[in-house]
C-alpha cells in the first residue's frame, strides 16, 4: 500500500484579466501588528511564517508564439536566525536567447527600531544573473537588513517565451502561511487537468476579493470570457511541513495543485495530447521516434553482440551478457531527458561517443537486446523526488527515469546499465514510486514499481575463540545486502575516503576492548553479488575478575530508536523490504560458562509486518555458547494510525539488543 495524495480529484479547467502583482496587503496596521507579533498559533514553534503570498501565470499568444508570464509576490515574517537566508532570493528561469529574463523586481525590508517601522529597499544594482547550465539561468538579490524580527516583502515578474506542460502551486512548504493565492489565465482554446492533492474540498466564490476575504480554508473562483479564461484559488492557515524520519517520498504528503495542458481547441474540434498513458506511448514512441530509433536495424551491434552471444545460451544469459557489456563499456554523463527530449535520442551516436544520459545508456541497451531477438521494451517512470504518478493521467513533467524490462519465460528482468554499480535484475530504490509505463509499439501497458518489490539481507556474523585468563581471539563478517551494497558501491565511487569512513564507522560500533589487527573487503567490484567485509583481531577482559560480562549483540540492529517523537504526522515509509540476522558463537574455554541463557524474544507487529526474534543456547560438549537474533521488515508502508505500537517495536529491540551475556570463571 502507498501514501496517497489528500483530497485527490482530477479535473477539467473550462473557466482574461492578469493580475501580475497581489493586492497590497502590507498596510501600517499589518505591519505593526506582524512586526511586534513574537510567535503564530498556526506554529509556535516556527522559525517564519508566510503571512501572504500570491503567484499568478499568464498565457497568451505573441507574434505567433506563446509568452508565459510569473508574477510572484511573498511577504513572510523572520522570527528564529535559522531563517534568516530566506532573505537571500533565488530565481531559476529556462535560457530562451535573452527572450527570458526577470522584470520588476521590488524588495523591501521592515523592522521595528523603538516604535518606528524602519523600511529598507532592494536596488537595480542588487539583482545579480549568472547562468547556471545549458538550459537553465538563475538571478538572485539579497534583502537588506534581515534579522530577527524582520518582515521580508519581495516581488517580481518572470517572462518565458516557452510553453511549459506543467503548472504547480506548491501549497505546502517549509514554513507555515496564513494565506497562500495561486492563479492562472490562459487563452480559452488551451485545455488544463488539473491534479489537486489537497486537504479541502473548495467553496466557489463569485468574486476573487471575497474568496480572499473569506475563511474558508480553500476558495475556489472560475472566470470565463471571450478574451479568456481564469482559475482563482485562496488557501489559509496552511501548516508547515515537517521532516520527519522514515519517509521515502515527501511529494506525496505535500499540499499542491498540478495543472497539465492536456489539449488545445484548432478550429471548431479540440485536440487532445498525453491525457492518457496509452496516448503518452503514441507520443514518445511514433511522434518523438523513441520506438524507430530502439527498433531499426542497426547492424553496427553485430560485431559486438557476436562476440557476447553463444548458441548455448538461454535468453536469461544472453540478456546478461549484454547488460554487463552495456553496464561497464558505457559512461553516464547525465541525470536523464526533460520529457520532449526523447525526440532527440539518437542510438548511433551514443554508441558512437561511448557515453550519454541515463535514458541514452538504457534506450541502448534496450535497442541492443531487440537487435539480439530479445523481447525488450523500455519503461518510464518517476523517481521519489516527485509525487507517485497518476494511474489516469500521466503528470509528464514527473517523468524523470527509463529503465529497460526484458520478457523472459520464468519473468521479467528489470535492467539499469546507466551506473556501474547497478545491480542485475533491480533498478535502483529511487525508482519504485508507484505506477510506470512499459512503452511498446501497441500502446504500451502500466506497471507498478513498489518498494515491496526490492528486499535487502545482512547477515552479522561474529566468532570468539582461543581464550586465554585476559584475551580472546574474534572474527567479525558483514555480508551486506544486495541493495545495500549497490549504495555503498556508489557511495565509494563518489568519495575516495568513503571506503575509510565506512569502515571506521562499522569497528567504532564494536563493543570497547577490541582491537582489530586485520580487515579485508571482497567483491568491491562485482556489482552482481554482496559486499563482504571481514575483521579480526582481539578483545581483552580483565584477568582478575571471576565473571565477564559482555553485551549479546556487538553488532546493534538500532543503536537508537529512529522513531523519536512522541506523535507522528505522516505515513511510515521504508525503501525496501529488509532483513537483518545476527549469529554470535563463543567457545569457551574449561573453567569458563554461561552463568545464565538470555530468555528467547518473539516480537510481532500486524501478523508478520515486523518481527523480532532472538534465542541464545550453549552446548557443554562443545563448551559453544550461541546467541542469534534476526529482525524482518516485510512491508515498506504503514499508516500513521500504527505510529505508536511501531515505536515500541523498535523499543523492544533495542532493549533486547543490549542485554548481557554472563560468564562464571570457575576453578
Amino acid at each position: 500500500m502507498r501514501c496517497k495524495p489528500m483530497h485527490y480529484v482530477l479535473l477539467l479547467c473550462s473557466f482574461l484579466v492578469f493580475s501580475a502583482t497581489a493586492k497590497d496587503v502590507v498596510d501600517e496596521a499589518f505591519l505593526l501588528r506582524n512586526l511586534k507579533a513574537k510567535s503564530y498559533s498556526i506554529d509556535p514553534d516556527a522559525s517564519a511564517v508566510v503571512l501572504y503570498e500570491h503567484e499568478s501565470f499568464n498565457i497568451e499568444l505573441v507574434d505567433n508564439h506563446f509568452v508565459r508570464r510569473r508574477a510572484l509576490r511573498r511577504v513572510m515574517k523572520i522570527l528564529k536566525e535559522d531563517a534568516l537566508d530566506e532573505g537571500s532570493v533565488r530565481i531559476y528561469y529556462p535560457q530562451n536567447n535573452n527572450a527570458s529574463y526577470i522584470s520588476e523586481a521590488h524588495g523591501t525590508t521592515y523592522n521595528m527600531e523603538g516604535d518606528k517601522v524602519v523600511t529598507a529597499q532592494i536596488g537595480k544594482g542588487d539583482l545579480l544573473r549568472k547562468s547556471i547550465n545549458s538550459e537553465y539561468d538563475m538571478v538572485t538579490f539579497s534583502m537588506p537588513s534581515v534579522k530577527v524580527g524582520a518582515i521580508i516583502d519581495y516581488s517580481y515578474e518572470e517572462h518565458v517565451e516557452v510553453l511549459t506542460s506543467l503548472y504547480r502551486w506548491h501549497v505546502q512548504g517549509k514554513y507555515p502561511k496564513l494565506t497562500s493565492v495561486y492563479s492562472i489565465t490562459y487563452p480559452k482554446y488551451i485545455e488544463f487537468t488539473s491534479i489537486a492533492h489537497l486537504q479541502n474540498k473548495a467553496r466557489d466564490y463569485r468574486s476573487e476579493e471575497d474568496a480572499e476575504r473569506g475563511t474558508d480554508s480553500l476558495a475556489f473562483v472560475s472566470s470565463i470570457s471571450e478574451a479568456g479564461n481564469k482559475s482563482f484559488w485562496v488557501r489559509h492557515n496552511i501548516a508547515g511541513y515537517k521532516e520527519e524520519p522514515l519517509v521515502v517520498n515527501a511529494e506525496n504528503n505535500k499540499e499542491r495543485l498540478e495543472m497539465q495542458i492536456t489539449g488545445i481547441k484548432v478550429s471548431t474540434f479540440p485536440q487532445h495530447f498525453d491525457n492518457s498513458w496509452p496516448q503518452l506511448n503514441k507520443t514518445i514512441w511514433k511522434e518523438y521516434g523513441l520506438g524507430r530509433e530502439i527498433t531499426a536495424q542497426h547492424a553496427f551491434f553485430d560485431v559486438v553482440l557476436d562476440s557476447l552471444l553463444k548458441p548455448a545460451m538461454d535468453d536469461k544469459a544472453k540478456a546478461l551478457a549484454i547488460f554487463r557489456y552495456v553496464r561497464s563499456s558505457f559512461e553516464c554523463t547525465e541525470k536523464h531527458y526533460a520529457y520532449q527530449g526523447y525526440r532527440e535520442l539518437r542510438i548511433k551516436d551514443i554508441w558512437r561517443n561511448g557515453k550519454g544520459n541515463i535514458d541514452d545508456i538504457n534506450a541502448l541497451l534496450t535497442a541492443l537486446l531487440v537487435r539480439a531477438g530479445l523481447d525488450a521494451s523500455p519503461i518510464i517512470m518517476s523517481t521519489t523526488d516527485d509525487v507517485s504518478p497518476n494511474k489516469v493521467l500521466p503528470v509528464v513533467d514527473r517523468i524523470d527515469y527509463l529503465g529497460c524490462v526484458v520478457k523472459l519465460a520464468e519473468g521479467s528482468l528489470l535492467l539499469d546499465a546507466s551506473n556501474k554499480n547497478n545491480c542485475v535484475g533491480m533498478f535502483p530504490p529511487y525508482c519504485y514510486n508507484g505506477y510506470s509505463w512499459l512503452l511498446q509499439p501497441d500502446g504500451g501497458m502500466g506497471v507498478d514499481l513498489e518498494p515491496d518489490m526490492l528486499k535487502n539481507k545482512d547477515i552479522y556474523s561474529i566468532k570468539l575463540f582461543d581464550f586465554t585468563d585476559s584475551t580472546a581471539k574474534i572474527e567479525v563478517l558483514h555480508k551486506a545486502g544486495l541493495i545495500q551494497s549497490m549504495g555503498m558501491r556508489k557511495y565509494w565511487a563518489d568519495d575516495k575516503e568513503a571506503r575509510k569512513k565506512d569502515i571506521a564507522e562499522f569497528k567504532r560500533g564494536l563493543p570497547e576492548g577490541i582491537e582489530i589487527t586485520k580487515e579485508s573487503i571482497d567483491n568491491v567490484d562485482n556489482p552482481d553479488t554482496n559486499i563482504v567485509m571481514k575483521f579480526s583481531g582481539t578483545i581483552e577482559f580483565d584477568k582478575r575478575a571471576t565473571t565477564i560480562y559482555m553485551n549479546s549483540n556487538f553488532v546493534k540492529f538500532y543503536s537508537k530508536n529512529p522513531l523519536k517523537a512522541a506523535t507522528r504526522i505522516v505515513p511510515i515509509e521504508f525503501p525496501f523490504r529488509s532483513e537483518q540476522s545476527y549469529y554470535l558463537s563463543v567457545v569457551l574455554p574449561p573453567g569458563l560458562e554461561p552463568d545464565t541463557l538470555l530468555p528467547p524474544a518473539i516480537i510481532n507487529f500486524d501478523s508478520g509486518a515486523m518481527t523480532y526474534k532472538s534465542a541464545s543456547s550453549y552446548i557443554p560438549e562443545l563448551h559453544t555458547l550461541t546467541v542469534s537474533a534476526n529482525i524482518a521488515i516485510n512491508h515498506t508502508y504503514f499508516d500513521v494510525a500504527d505510529y505508536p505500537v511501531i515505536r515500541e517495536f523498535f523499543e523492544k529491540v533495542i532493549e533486547d539488543n543490549n542485554q548481557v551475556l554472563v560468564l562464571k570463571k570457575h576453578k
